[in-house]
C-alpha cells in the first residue's frame, strides 16, 4: 500500500483518486456525510482526507451510481452508527449490497444481510447456483430411474 501523507490527502488529490468533484466533496463535508477533520495548514484550516475517507468516498460514489440517493445513504449511516457506534468508518469497514432501492450490509454469515433502510430487518440470501445444481441432479436422477410421471 502507498504511504499516506501524515497530514492526509488534499481535496484536489482526493478528487483525482475518487473521481468525485470538489463541489460534491465540499457538500458532503458541509452536510456531515463524509467530513474529515480540518487541520491548520500554514495560517488556514484545510480539510485533510485519510485513506479510510477515500474508501468511504468511493463507496458513496458507487452507491450513488447504483441509484441510491444521498438521503438513503445518510439513513443507512445513521442506522449503522446507532447499531455499531464504535465503528468510525462504516462505509469503509462493511460490505454492502444494493438493489438500487435499499442498502444491505452483509453479516459474518454470508447468507444473511441486514436491510439498513428497512429498520434493520434481517434478510436471507439463497445461493441459486447451488439450488439449480441440486435440482438438475434430482431431475437427472428421476429421469434415469424411470420413475418419471408425466400425467
Amino acid at each position: 500500500m502507498e504511504k499516506v501523507p501524515a497530514e492526509g490527502f488534499t481535496l484536489q488529490t482526493v478528487c483525482r483518486l475518487t473521481g468525485v468533484s470538489p463541489g460534491k466533496l465540499k457538500y458532503w463535508g458541509r452536510t456531515g456525510l463524509i467530513s474529515p477533520p480540518q487541520l491548520m495548514v500554514g495560517k488556514v484550516f484545510r480539510r485533510r482526507y485519510s485513506f479510510m475517507d477515500l474508501v468511504q468516498i468511493k463507496t458513496t460514489r458507487m452507491l450513488r451510481e447504483k441509484g441510491i440517493s444521498l438521503q438513503k445513504i445518510r439513513k443507512c449511516l445513521e442506522f449503522l452508527k446507532t447499531r455499531i457506534p464504535e465503528m468510525a468508518y462504516p462505509l469503509a469497514d462493511l460490505k454492502f449490497i444494493t438493489d438500487g432501492e435499499t442498502i444491505f450490509v452483509l453479516t459474518a454469515n454470508r447468507q444473511k444481510a441486514i436491510d439498513t433502510l428497512g429498520g434493520g430487518q434481517l434478510v436471507f440470501s439463497i445461493a441459486l447456483g447451488e439450488l439449480i445444481k441440486q435440482t438438475r441432479e434430482q431431475v437427472k436422477s428421476i429421469l434415469s430411474s424411470g420413475k418419471f410421471e408425466n400425467r
